[in-house]
């Protein structure tokens, strides 16, 4: 799973997905094209996150 953080002033779309302006996309179906474009254009940081774990259920008493 990926954070995006968009360091400028505008939204940036990449394929179905849009960073918004001085925002951030956590996503984890970046294919490894989208990955590399939006490392080369320079004004994202771009960090690999864990995928969270879901959530335990208390165990019910009987």
């Amino acid at each position: 799973m990926y954070r995006i953080q968009n360091l400028i002033n505008s939204p940036y779309q990449i394929g179905d997905k849009t960073i918004p302006a001085r925002g951030v996309l956590e996503c984890d179906d970046l294919t490894s094209a989208e990955l590399s474009l939006i490392k080369s254009v320079g004004y994202f940081k771009v960090e690999e996150i864990e995928k969270p774990k879901p959530a335990k259920r208390a165990k019910k008493e009987v």
